[in-house]
């Protein structure tokens, strides 16, 4: 016996809910795809989409038209069936792309190519589902009006669109007379399809997309509508589907549906294995293959409401809605932890390979990843690159990530410059040409290859960690920009965005990571001082993996320039330092012994890079923090490591006022304003080794 949860007469109100719920979701759906990428896709991802949406189609239309006459005793069976095949066949690009969202694989290799394989899958649907819907509507009529209104949209609302984009100057919003006009037209579209028998997103989603990608009209409406529909439309509309689901009805009538349980169990296999072969055939792993198979395979709300549809039609019977949606819940639940079982996208960081710049060679190429996220950081980043002192003897390679946050779109795009046409890029242009200046002013001595990475800001550590193991770099720098200071901008969204991306730098990083913080940005300093290079360099130098990484890249730059390099290192004066760890002991004296060395050889050379160094003892943090006032207008650069998780009696109480914990102990002291400086700083975290099992 079924009991209603909802009184009878509030379904007319839930349903009206329901219809301006699902016109909205497949507006905004259709507003985020970029249906151009399904044109110009790789090889990989159009294979797998065709097969993907072809493949269950065939097979279901094939044993229809072989068993036509064995199993349907009449026509009204066999359009039932070919509706549940045609259920089970889609691929929904709204589903697909909010379980890899959920899974936080967005940006990953297999995310990235789930996402394009089911966008080409989806598209390939809908040609599919409305070459149906002429067939069944059977009449000129309706022939005529749906062309029309494809015409509509595509010669009349689509120029109509782009003309409201250009209307709206860059960084402003969109009036809200456009936005309120665009919503009405989406209603009015979402009552003529359903005027000429098809569901009412079908109009709503095909007007979708003549709305043009991204900022301004796209992102617009997204950031207007996007929470009230995920967050609130969107659940009324799933629990209103399930209005008429019984699911003690499966096991009473099964007899009359288990030929569909068979279709359903079946179609699934087929879909699997039409993902899971041109996966291997494309090179993937066998597991990320698998991964891949599960994700587009995933059911959700666009099935679950094309079935509630169905049986408000009286097409698909109650029990049938019910098996349906129980498998449906099933692959919602189960397939996306499988998917999380399968697939570590962390996986492919494990250090097994040393990528640091303690391990390079005196002369070898430094392979450096720049984020770029404000025009600022382009002057501080060049700063940084010509204080490397770069020669043809001793070169750079410079790999600069343009981050641009993804709006109004689904799909994230990561552009590689070097294969585009000059001048075929406006997003990037200006990081572009600043860096091709550097690189020609720096002829034999400089490599730069420019990206752009336009992805949600939560998963743009992807973009940044795959590019520095596809490069092999010893180094990814993030610039720290000074208004971003914890005294400036405290708790603002643009400083936990920075943040949360370092952080995440950070614990996934396949290389070491230098957090650059240059002061003379936030001092106002004139424009020439702001990109001069650093003359005088220091390191301040606890103990540590991370200290001597940061050593080694103030050695590399002192090495072939006029700047001089000061090496400060911090004893402890307490007896706890005779308990210290004899290993670190030992690394220490190797220190000093090299340091002394480079002196020598220094001198032996008659180079002017001078490298001094000195030895200080301190008690606890307080000593350190008047220590380092009194070196703070002494340097124009400190260099530090990070030191996560170490406690020293050097910097004992410090950590009670840190309140930037990605910067390290120290690394939050010598950017507080606290420190009268005009000196920038970086703070330097080597390279962890992290390692899987097989």
């Amino acid at each position: 016996m079924k009991y209603n949860v909802y009184p009878i007469e509030s379904h007319v109100t839930l349903r009206t809910l329901a219809v301006i719920s699902i016109n909205i979701f497949m507006f905004l759906a259709a507003v985020k795809m970029d249906v151009g990428m399904a044109l110009t896709t790789g090889k990989k991802a159009m294979s797998i989409g065709v097969l993907c949406a072809l493949t269950p189609y065939i097979c279901g239309a094939i044993y229809a038209i072989t068993q036509k006459h064995n199993i349907f005793e009449n026509y009204r069976e066999l359009a039932v069936f070919l509706e549940v095949v045609q259920i089970q066949s889609i691929t929904p690009f709204p589903v697909v792309s909010y379980t890899i969202d959920q899974l936080k694989i967005t940006n990953s290799e297999l995310g990235r190519l789930g996402l394009s394989a089911a966008l080409v899958a989806d598209v390939y649907s809908i040609i599919i589902a409305l070459i149906s819907s002429f067939y069944k509507g059977g009449s000129k009529r309706y022939f005529i009006a749906f062309a029309s209104f494809l015409l509509l949209a595509a010669f009349i609302i689509r120029p109509m669109m782009l003309w409201v984009s250009r209307r709206t100057p860059t960084g402003t919003p969109v009036r809200s007379a456009y936005i309120s006009i665009i919503l009405v037209l989406a209603f009015l579209s979402g009552l003529f399809s359903f005027e000429f028998h098809e569901g009412p997103y079908v109009g709503p989603f095909i007007l979708g997309f003549t709305v043009p990608a991204g900022p301004p009209l796209g992102s617009s409406l997204v950031e207007k509508f996007e929470t009230v529909s995920f967050g609130f439309l969107l659940p009324i509309l799933t629990a209103i589907s399930m209005l008429n689901v019984d699911l003690f009805l499966i096991s009473s009538e099964f007899t009359k549906i288990h030929l569909y349980l068979a279709v359903i169990v079946i179609l699934f296999a087929v879909k699997l294995i039409a993902c899971f072969i041109p996966s291997l055939f494309c090179k993937l792993p066998i597991i990320d293959s698998v991964a891949l198979a599960f994700i587009l395979s995933c059911k959700g709300v666009i099935e679950l409401t094309a079935t509630a549809v169905l049986n408000d039609k009286e097409i698909v019977s109650q029990e049938l809605l019910s098996l349906i949606a129980l498998f449906i819940l099933f692959s919602s639940v189960f397939f996306p932890v499988l998917v999380k079982y399968l697939y570590d996208p962390s996986r492919k960081y494990a250090g097994y390979e040393e990528r640091n710049i303690s391990c390079l060679k005196p002369q070898s190429e430094l392979r450096i990843v720049t984020c770029i996220r404000k025009p600022d950081d382009i002057t501080s980043v060049k700063k940084f690159l010509r204080s490397t002192y770069p020669t043809k003897e001793s070169p750079i390679a410079v790999y600069v990530l343009h981050l641009i946050e993804l709006m109004g779109r689904t799909t994230p795009i990561f552009i590689t410059h070097r294969k585009q046409k000059p001048g075929s890029n406006h997003i990037s242009e200006n990081v572009i040409m600043s860096f091709d200046n550097y690189q020609q002013y720096n002829w034999d001595a400089v490599s730069v290859d420019t990206f752009t990475a336009i992805s949600p800001p939560k998963f743009m550590h992807e973009d940044i960690c795959t590019l520095a193991l596809d490069k092999l770099t010893s180094l990814i720098l993030i610039p720290f920009h000074p208004k971003f200071t914890i005294h400036e901008a405290a708790g603002s969204e643009n400083l936990l965005r920075v943040r949360n991306l370092t952080r995440r730098v950070l614990d996934r990083t396949p290389c070491s990571v230098g957090i650059f913080f240059d002061r003379s940005k936030c001092n106002h300093q004139h424009i020439k001082a702001s990109t001069n290079s650093f003359q005088a360099l220091c390191v301040i130098f606890l103990g540590g993996s991370d200290d001597r990484e940061a050593l080694a890249l103030a050695r590399r730059m002192a090495k072939n320039s006029i700047a001089s390099l000061t090496v400060v290192h911090l004893i402890s004066n307490t007896e706890e330092d005779d308990t210290a760890d004899w290993e670190e002991k030992i690394l220490n004296a190797d220190l000093i012994e090299d340091v002394i060395d480079d002196v020598k050889q220094s001198n032996i050379d008659n180079k002017e890079s001078i490298v001094t160094y000195k030895e200080h003892k301190v008690n606890d943090g307080p000593d350190t923090a008047l220590l380092v006032h009194t070196l703070a207008n002494d340097y124009d650069l400190f260099l530090v490591g990070r030191r996560d998780g170490i406690e020293s009696p050097q910097t004992r109480g410090l950590s009670q006022w840190s309140e930037l914990p990605e910067l390290g102990i120290l690394g939050d002291f010598l950017v507080s304003n606290d420190l009268h400086s005009e000196a920038s700083v970086l703070v330097v975290q080597k390279q962890k080794q992290k390692k899987y099992l097989e």
